[in-house]
């Protein structure tokens, strides 16, 4: 039942579990942890520019307004899980060869915004596709195909054909996304899309 505020700090090996509380966790890197992250019945909460390397999960569990900005997601089990009762915000981060991106087990309202989802084996595994809005993301190279029930709007993608408005199907022409350099290309059809 605390404000928590986490800043430049690392988590290697440890068990990580919040509950009750509002917490703002940035310029943080999180990495090698056998068990899930487990966020719980908290509110109002942030993860800000962290590294989430080579986890179990993010598990988050009946919290509510939770947001995720300028973080990346590289080699993890579950990148998310989603299991909450109000709304989840994920802006501008990087989803890099996960197994699974995001598992969203309910049917709170997710909004996936200037996302790039490269190389994971499943981007969104849910039941509840209704209450997903997908705007301005990249898809990219990931191996199963994306759910089709869900609308993308402005989203480009060079695998699957996307369900919805104004959305490219074509290579997003990376900088040079080996060495982690996801700007896109002056040529990239992404452009100003």
């Amino acid at each position: 039942n605390n404000d928590i505020i986490i800043n430049n700090s690392k988590f290697f090996n440890k068990n990580f579990s919040i509950n009750n509380s509002k917490f703002l966790i940035k310029n943080s890197i999180i990495y090698n942890l056998k068990n899930s992250i487990n966020i719980n019945n908290s509110s109002n909460y942030i993860f800000n520019n962290c590294l989430f390397n080579n986890c179990n999960s993010v598990f988050l569990n009946n919290n509510n307004n939770g947001n995720f900005i300028n973080n990346i997601f590289y080699k993890n089990k579950e990148a998310i899980i989603i299991n909450n009762k109000g709304s989840l915000k994920l802006y501008n981060n990087l989803f890099i060869k996960n197994e699974v991106a995001i598992n969203k087990k309910d049917s709170s309202i997710l909004y996936i915004i200037n996302n790039t989802f490269d190389i994971n084996n499943n981007n969104i595994i849910n039941n509840y596709s209704n209450n997903i809005t997908s705007k301005n993301n990249i898809y990219s190279n990931n191996k199963l195909k994306f759910n089709n029930n869900i609308n993308n709007y402005y989203c480009l993608s060079n695998v699957d054909s996307l369900k919805g408005y104004y959305n490219i199907f074509d290579n997003p022409i990376y900088i040079n996304s080996l060495n982690f350099n996801y700007n896109l290309n002056k040529n990239s059809p992404g452009i100003r899309s």
